[in-house]
């Protein structure tokens, strides 16, 4: 009944107006002519044409183009080449001959207005770009997000975020789930990795991005995160694709929050196209999402769904749970995107706690009553362990694939090489897993009474009847103490559950908890989303940069200067310039020993190593610390804490055992360095991965 419920208020909330998702986002008129053209982008030409069009002036189109039929990529960028160089020879001779007086000419005048002279002409003639029209994915993925637009505004309002957002996925992935792309984002929503990481599961067994579910509660995280760090809707969404340490500088430098200044004036190096035109593409998208009639034939969006799934009470191999839910793989394959196929190839279990996606009308089953179904032989307590090989000096990624006997490509995969040619020797790599004898799950026996067995710790125990230590050392008052013998009896919960589990209530420890859904997808949407990528590098469906929600500034400033940030050391940089730690001392005044610190301002050496490759290694090395991080542990969720006197961050991450980038990212406008008592400050709470 509580399903049927659900599914009816989502059902009501799809056919209550769209209209009013508009109101929390502000239209500043100078952004008119901006939505406009991105209007025209999404619903007036298909990816079979684009517009020319001047990249700072977007309602200065020059030519709507059309490709030949069947156009391969080659004939495509020969037809935008050729316009292209007869509009800039046509600029350049207007510029030369104000009164030039054939067709183009007359064309080129009425669109800039014969108040443009000729260096606002010749400057035109260098801002001259194409963008892939996208009427053909725009409607597909709005028929698409029929699926989950109930469900995204629910879990919006429930986190304190606008309605509207519902829209974004058209500019991220035309509500593609499994749209990847050459940055690394995935999913609907387009995490890039690192962004990721920090509200899902991100790993070589599980990428949640790909699950639209639980990536829509993690975009609403994000958003709202965004809103924190920048004060307003407009700039919340312009992080969301550059960052919000990016959009925090764009406001330092220029002075100013207003959006329509960031996009019209901010000059940063990494504040392109894409980052300028994200808000006014979105508001286009959001006009559209929330009346499609204005802008397209009746079209039939595809019906709600409701969440469905069961979480996994256990380690599971894939095809014991296809066999006890009687189905196949492939159709839990379909539906759960997230898993990798290092557990379809059976290397690895889907994992405990992991929300097991069923196809929309079956029924889920609890956890408990799951766990009765899987044969004590095939659940288990941990997960088939990741095996290493250490990078010895001369060994290449070649010499480890044949020894382990796995491919480069995996390897590179695995652990997110940029090149197989680029790895240095000592350097850690993970192996492909193979399957090994886990710690098994068992059933709480009735009596709730348990005998050690040699070999047993409180650990392996808690872990195969699925408590704590902790309760076990309450339960049986070992006060503190992790000694146990064999023959020794304990009890696994408190004695008045044991009656009442007697009585007939579920004598399982694991709780029953929300259901939570699965997405069909077509082969096609797939090939969508690749084609997206791959054929309108121009758009703004450009993602965030890596450490997207991390505040750090980890770019080089004008005066060639950056910030140390926590974590680092002169050697790191050194290291990421190709030059000796002396010459960073030489150029900053430094004395043999003499220390820096984190906040301090250095000059860099930029003669071997330009400085973008420079960011490049520097944001990689962050990236290895997070995804270290993130791989032995998981945030589940954060609290306030109350600064008392003496503490600072190294005090705070030494008691809490949260690294201090991780506190900066929960904290991005606070000042570490300057902590005063009764200052609330918020902390991420931490927990191992099993």
């Amino acid at each position: 009944m509580s399903r049927m419920i659900l599914l009816i208020s989502l059902l009501l909330l799809a056919v209550v107006g769209r209209a009013d998702i508009r109101d929390d986002f502000p239209r500043p008129e100078a952004f008119e002519p901006d939505v406009r053209f991105w209007q025209r982008i999404y619903t007036e030409v298909g990816t079979d044409g684009g517009l020319l069009h001047d990249n700072r002036h977007l309602d200065v189109v020059y030519e709507v183009i059309r490709f030949p039929d069947d156009a391969g990529s080659q004939t495509r960028s020969r037809v935008v080449d050729e316009a292209r160089s007869r509009i800039r020879d046509g600029l350049l001779e207007l510029a030369r001959d104000p009164q030039a007086d054939d067709r183009l000419s007359r064309e080129l005048r009425a669109l800039w207005g014969d108040e443009a002279g000729p260096a606002e002409l010749r400057a035109a003639a260098d801002r001259i770009r194409f963008q892939l029209g996208q009427r053909d994915r725009f409607l597909a993925g709005l028929e698409r997000s029929g699926r989950w637009d109930p469900w995204i505004r629910e879990v919006m309002r429930e986190h304190g975020v606008p309605e509207g957002m519902v829209a974004l996925p058209h500019v991220e992935s035309s509500f593609t789930p499994y749209a990847r792309s050459r940055a690394g984002a995935a999913g609907m929503w387009q995490f890039t990795r690192g962004t990721g990481q920090r509200f899902m599961q991100v790993d070589h067994v599980v990428d949640e991005r790909l699950d639209p579910w639980r990536s829509s509660e993690a975009a609403a995280q994000l958003l709202r995160h965004n809103y924190q760090v920048t004060g307003s809707w407009p700039l919340a969404l312009t992080a969301y694709n550059h960052g919000a340490a990016g959009v925090r500088r764009a406001v330092s430098v220029m002075g100013s929050d207003d959006i329509v200044t960031l996009a019209r004036q901010y000059e940063g190096r990494r504040f392109g196209f894409a980052s300028r035109n994200f808000y006014p593409a979105f508001l286009a998208a959001l006009d559209i999402h929330a009346d499609p009639e204005r802008f397209f034939d009746p079209l039939s969006l595809e019906p709600a769904q409701q969440p469905n799934g069961v979480e996994m009470p256990a380690y599971v191999p894939v095809s014991e749970l296809a066999q006890v839910l009687g189905t196949s793989e492939e159709e839990l394959r379909r539906h759960n995107p997230a898993l990798l196929s290092s557990v379809w190839n059976g290397s690895k279990l889907v994992p405990r706690g992991y929300a097991l996606r069923l196809p929309p009308n079956a029924d889920s089953p609890a956890p408990s009553e799951l766990l009765s179904l899987i044969p004590a032989g095939q659940r288990f307590a941990r997960q088939e362990p990741d095996r290493y090989h250490v990078l010895q000096r001369g060994e290449t990624l070649s010499h480890v694939a044949n020894r382990y006997g796995t491919s480069v490509a995996e390897l590179v995969r695995i652990n997110r090489l940029r090149s197989a040619h680029r790895v240095r020797a000592g350097e850690r790599l993970t192996l492909p897993a193979g399957r090994t004898a886990g710690l098994r799950v068992e059933t709480m026996p009735e009596d709730g009474v348990y005998e050690v067995r040699r070999g047993d710790n409180l650990s392996l125990i808690a872990a195969r009847f699925r408590t704590t230590v902790a309760a076990l050392r309450a339960i049986n008052e070992l006060e503190q103490t992790d000694h146990i013998y064999p023959g020794q009896v304990l009890r696994l919960r408190p004695e008045e559950d044991v009656i009442a589990a007697a009585g007939g209530e579920d004598d399982s420890p694991v709780e029953a908890l929300e259901t939570v859904a699965a997405t069909p997808s077509a082969p096609d949407v797939v090939e969508t989303a690749v084609a997206l990528v791959e054929e309108a590098p121009g758009t703004p469906v450009e993602t965030q940069p890596e450490l997207a929600a991390d505040p750090r500034d980890h770019s080089v400033a004008a005066d060639g200067r950056i910030v140390l940030q926590w974590g680092e050391t002169l050697g790191h940089h050194a290291d990421w310039l190709d030059i000796p730690t002396q010459r960073l001392r030489h150029l900053n005044g430094l004395a043999f020993g003499e220390p820096v610190v984190t906040g301090q301002r250095l000059r860099l050496d930029f003669a071997r190593v330009s400085p973008g490759e420079y960011e490049q290694r520097r944001v990689a090395f962050h990236e290895r610390v997070q995804e270290a991080f993130f791989r032995a542990n998981r945030i589940v969720g954060s609290e306030d804490y109350t600064v008392t006197r003496g503490d600072s961050l190294w005090r705070l991450t030494r008691r809490s055992g949260v690294p201090e980038w991780l506190i900066l990212q929960y904290n991005p406008d606070v000042d570490m360095e300057r902590l005063r008592p009764g200052q609330v400050i918020r902390l991420p709470e931490v927990v191992a991965r099993d």
